[in-house]
């Protein structure tokens, strides 16, 4: 499958995971689209429109391979969700998908 597209800090936390035995947990990602809207001007209810239609087949897949609260991020052309490892790895293989981060809250120490 298409790990390229998985961020490294995710697939080091999968690993972390399946070494553990723990490969059914969901982790929180953020999965980006590959396709860009071409809006021009600042008309933004066109630029929410074409984002959500070239979003659909990848709410649709996300919700056949059962992920957990999907959010549309329609600024951001993006889509989180809670997925276990497998289905990261399924996610990452569909060619509408540009690229998978962890949505993990970083601590950040000065």
């Amino acid at each position: 499958m298409s790990t390229e597209k998985i961020d490294e800090k995710l697939r080091q936390e999968i690993a972390r995971l399946e070494r553990s035995g723990t490969s059914a947990q969901r982790l929180p990602v953020i999965i980006e689209h590959g396709d860009s809207a071409n809006v021009t001007g600042r008309d933004i209810g066109a630029m929410e429109t074409q984002v959500r239609a070239a979003q659909a087949p990848l709410l649709k897949r996300l919700g056949d391979i059962g992920a957990g609260n999907v959010q549309q991020m329609v600024l951001a052309n993006a889509v989180s969700a809670d997925l276990t490892p497998d289905q990261i790895r399924t996610m990452a293989s569909e060619p509408a998908v540009k690229r998978i981060v962890w949505n993990v809250a970083e601590r950040v120490t000065l």
